[in-house]
């Protein structure tokens, strides 16, 4: 312990605290500007992630060219009876059922047909956009926390750039 840091604590109890307040303002401004900078930095990822994922949602320009995945969970949830039994249960029962009340919401809203293949897929397109934008803040954190912050917004960047997360 230094000399200075022990006559500071002694100001400080003393009730003196401008001996300490100078001997920490350094660090404490540092830290207040990286949160500033790392904030900034967070959120133009999660902004350019986004833009990255909800373009082109109509990729395919309604011609069906599904991935076979996209096609299978159309196809249930195009058939999902009023007994709401999707009787497939490979992805789990959640998307077909979010699918489902967004394309009904949405027929209510609009009066267009929700649930032709072509808008469907547009709700799939948009549900996995939304997910994988959201992941995005939760990236940079992690990553600074376990291997620095420096990296943390290399992990970042790069994953705002992935178009399949």
């Amino acid at each position: 312990m230094s000399y200075q840091h022990v006559e500071s604590n002694v100001a400080a109890r003393a009730g003196n605290t401008e001996i300490e307040e100078q001997s920490l303002a350094p660090n404490e401004v540092k830290r207040a500007a990286w949160g500033r900078l790392s904030t900034l930095l967070l959120f133009c990822i999660a902004l350019l992630g986004g833009v990255a994922r909800f373009w082109n949602l109509n990729w395919d320009g309604g011609a069906h060219n599904l991935h076979p995945d996209e096609w299978a969970l159309n196809q249930v949830i195009r058939r999902l009876g009023p007994d709401l039994n999707p009787h497939f249960f490979f992805y789990g029962s959640f998307p077909i059922y979010l699918y489902k009340g967004t394309a009904e919401a949405l027929r209510w809203l609009t009066g267009l047909d929700w649930l032709d293949t072509s808008r469907l897929a547009l709700i799939g397109r948009f549900y996995a956009a939304l997910c994988s934008t959201l992941t995005l803040p939760l990236v940079f954190p992690g990553w600074a926390a376990t291997v620095g912050r420096y990296i943390g917004a290399g992990g970042g960047l790069y994953h705002r750039r992935s178009p399949t997360t």
